[in-house]
């Protein structure tokens, strides 16, 4: 499409994705104390707690993407959105544990619908040319609201709100709002509006795809790296002396490099059209200052951290932008395609962390060797990618 109201759309996008699905994951981890303190939760439960999202969106990841293709992405934003409103102001409804992961779990169940769709607007609404650009837009939107969530949850908008229930309501009343939103957009044109297939046909058409099978197979080892590195590296800088400060501004430097660099890296893979290079890159990069940290020390972690980060959320632009390029999907496929590609993404979060994990007997920086290695599978990967299978993203008159 080339009319301007797709800026207005992606505005749209860029507010959903920040303040419905990062903001409101990333306030539970740090109002994981409070809420425990209250509710006489263990640790055990706390993991619990801070999990269940991310075992959804594993779950729900194939049906998020089909729902919307069946039913149009802005039809199924609307809805989505709005129940991801009711249930995630339901948790501060909680009286106990069980409650609370009830709600948890409801909330959960609308996070990858709404994450997966607002990938599918920016098919719908912007050529190729121009999706790198709304790809890193909406990276970006996620880096902020990660950001946002671990830094004001707890330490403003609990004490101004009243406590950790009044943030849960809160963040529940503005997704309603941007769910109404959505439902007041404008639709696309009738074009793109009317290829839709029914759910089963187009998963099974998209899991028919050898391309996309190469890109998931990319996504769980990039997957299984950056997450369980992230995990990992608090933990690490403190069992090696660091202090408490020192780690968390390391760890908060990785994403903030990331923030910075995700919309340039957008806009030049699309001057460019050069995607499989961006992905291989990106997958290099994360590699090579995962391994890098193994046996680091003082200045050269802060590098390496800086490495990995450097195109973490530039590649997951890309990476997205390639899923939506691949031959046979266009916009009618491509919440199946994301859905399809994401799954192997967050399932190598799952498996890699444990794994990862078990070989700190050997030496405490032995596991950034292994999910170094899980990049280095996805760059193997990633040289598959046949860049003739990808629609033409060559820069066309505006």
């Amino acid at each position: 499409m080339n009319t301007p109201y797709r800026w207005v759309v992606l505005a749209l996008a860029f507010c959903t994705s920040s303040l419905v699905v990062a903001v409101p994951v990333m306030a539970v981890p740090v109002l994981s104390r409070e809420i425990a303190a209250e509710l006489h939760m263990d640790l055990v439960q706390v993991g619990l707690l801070t999990t269940t999202t991310a075992l959804m969106s594993i779950a729900l990841s194939l049906a998020a993407g089909a729902l919307g293709d069946r039913f149009g992405a802005r039809n199924t934003l609307a809805v989505a959105c709005v129940l991801a409103g009711l249930t995630g102001a339901a948790r501060g409804l909680s009286g106990n544990f069980e409650a609370l992961i009830a709600t948890t779990l409801l909330f959960g169940v609308f996070s990858p619908i709404i994450s997966i769709n607002i990938s599918k607007t920016n098919a719908v609404w912007f050529a190729a040319r121009e999706r790198g650009t709304a790809n890193g837009a909406i990276s970006a939107a996620m880096a902020l609201g990660f950001l946002l969530g671990s830094l004001l949850s707890a330490s403003v908008l609990s004490p101004l709100l009243g406590g950790w229930r009044n943030v849960f309501f809160a963040l529940g009343a503005l997704a309603v709002v941007l769910g109404l939103l959505w439902f007041f957009t404008r639709p696309p044109d009738e074009g793109a509006h009317a290829q839709r297939l029914p759910a089963l046909a187009g998963l099974a058409q998209v899991a028919r795809m050898r391309s996309l099978w190469i890109m998931a197979l990319g996504a769980l080892g990039f997957g299984g790296c950056v997450n369980a590195m992230l995990a990992y590296l608090p933990l690490y800088l403190r069992g090696i002396g660091w202090s408490g400060p020192n780690a968390d501004q390391t760890v908060a430097s990785f994403h903030a490099i990331s923030l910075a660099l995700t919309i340039p890296a957008g806009i030049l893979s699309d001057r460019l059209g050069k995607r499989r290079a961006f992905l291989l890159l990106g997958a290099l990069c994360m590699a090579a200052g995962t391994g890098t940290l193994a046996l680091a020390s003082g200045g050269v972690i802060v590098a390496a951290v800086l490495l990995a980060g450097s195109l973490r959320d530039a590649f997951m632009t890309v990476f997205m932008t390639t899923v939506m390029e691949t031959k046979g999907i266009g916009a009618a496929l491509t919440g199946s395609a994301i859905g399809f590609v994401q799954m192997f993404f967050m399932l190598g979060g799952v498996f890699s962390p444990p794994l990862g994990n078990s070989l700190v007997a050997l030496h405490p920086g032995a596991p950034f060797l292994f999910w170094a290695a899980l990049a280095l599978a996805a760059v193997a990967a990633f040289t598959r990618v046949n860049e003739q299978h990808l629609e033409s993203h060559s820069r066309a008159p505006a």
